[in-house]
């Protein structure tokens, strides 16, 4: 790595951003080689409605379209800003480094330079976010309105978007209050959009801008201290000391857990976020004929995202083939911890469907919870399938999941008459 000891700062940075950047596509090369088939199989769906390839811009435009009431913004605000964090979430570790990052603390790096080099990656990052971002731009040229208010919207959405950026970068250095007030900007935004003034549309965006760039300059990297297993005697680690069995016979999981746990807290939030989402199911009279229906494939559709987190479990399981081996459990009764885990989390996220029911229409209380087992035969398809090909998982789960439905549905019918 010769040229890290360039004096030269510009040609310090330009190589150090090259670095960071083959780092990150190094990384997420066998994440995409997964994803390949999953997108194509997407795409294949969506294919019939690809002439309206445009609407993936609407959430963004739809927060500062007049036309819109506040509460109905505030709808596409919301996921739209948990999606964002999700996915900045999910590609965290590559973003700021990982391991790169940790290996270079060896040298003396000024935080400024590390920060420079987020942000670019940040926005590498959001690749297919920013064709959305450009077709919600485009929409704002069909506002019926006079210039001088369609360049208070071309402002408006230019500091939502500023926003947006700087409260990504504060979730990635894990900066609660600047994020908390970056999320109130976005809300002004909305608010202010409602009132159709291009004077106010044009002293808010300057605000926001203002607001976001002072944020995003305050925010520095955060120094994570290194965590360690406590580990009390030895005889802890003694696989053969009965005492001590289930205290080992979970340890590479716990491992696991603690260098993911950020991914297990958004995906089982996303789970609770569409348990609570579903409510309409059990106060609605014109979903009750459907209402099964829906339910069923709500919580196959969680069942999937948290089926997603074996991945972890399985790269870790391959990557740390010498250290696992170290233990004298065989594969099977490790994967069975990880279906009982992943079982338990979907249970935890079903939790409001659970109580909606209870309170509601206790009847379906009975058929929830036989769906709920037949997931658990679902989710443990997809671990065989998970220990089979990682590579192909996320598109044969995927398949799984769906093929389960129907096959879920004709079961419930039989033994429920729904």
């Amino acid at each position: 790595m010769p040229e890290l000891v360039n004096n030269n700062d510009n040609i310090f940075k330009t190589d150090f951003l090259k670095f960071r950047r083959r780092y990150y596509f190094n990384e997420t090369k066998e994440l995409l080689a997964r994803h390949k088939l999953l997108t194509a199989f997407i795409i294949c769906l969506l294919a019939p409605g690809i002439k309206n390839l445009q609407a993936i811009g609407a959430p963004f435009y739809a927060i500062i379209d007049p036309a819109f009431t506040f509460g109905s913004k505030l709808l596409f605000l919301a996921p739209l800003i948990f999606f964002l964090i999700a996915l900045t979430t999910a590609q965290s570790k590559f973003i700021k480094g990982g391991a790169f990052r940790e290996y270079l603390h060896t040298l003396s790096i000024a935080s400024n330079v590390h920060k420079t080099i987020d942000i670019s990656i940040l926005l590498l990052s959001l690749n297919v976010v920013w064709i959305a971002i450009l077709f919600g731009a485009a929409k704002i040229y069909q506002l019926p309105v006079k210039p001088v208010y369609l360049l208070s919207y071309f402002l408006l959405y230019f500091s939502m978007i500023s926003a947006m950026l700087a409260l990504l970068l504060n979730s990635l250095y894990k900066n609660t209050v600047g994020a908390l007030g970056l999320i109130l900007s976005l809300i002004l935004i909305a608010a202010i959009s409602t009132q159709e003034s291009w004077l106010l549309n044009m002293i808010t965006a300057l605000s926001v801008s203002l607001l976001s760039g002072a944020i995003a300059l305050k925010a520095q990297p955060s120094k994570k201290k290194k965590q360690y297993l406590n580990v009390i005697n030895q005889e802890k680690l003694n696989p053969f000391t009965a005492g001590s069995f289930l205290s080992v016979f979970f340890l590479t999981q716990i491992a696991t857990y603690r260098a993911n746990k950020t991914t297990f807290y958004v995906r089982v939030a996303l789970c609770l976020f569409l348990s609570i989402s579903s409510f309409y199911l059990f106060f609605s009279d014109e979903v009750i004929e459907n209402r099964g229906v829906l339910l069923l494939i709500l919580i196959n559709f969680e069942t999937y995202i948290l089926s997603t987190l074996i991945t972890f479990f399985v790269k870790d399981e391959l990557d740390y083939g010498v250290f696992h081996a170290l233990f004298p459990f065989q594969k099977f009764t490790k994967r069975l911890i990880e279906i009982i885990c992943i079982s338990g989390l979907l249970t935890l996220s079903l939790l409001p469907v659970i109580v909606f029911s209870l309170l509601t229409t206790p009847l379906y209380l009975l058929p929830l919870i036989a769906i709920l087992f037949m997931n658990v035969v679902t989710i443990t398809i997809n671990r065989v399938l998970y220990a089979y090909s990682l590579r192909f998982c996320l598109f044969t789960s995927l398949l799984s999941t769906l093929g389960s439905i129907p096959i879920q549905y004709i079961l419930m019918g039989e033994f429920f008459g729904n």
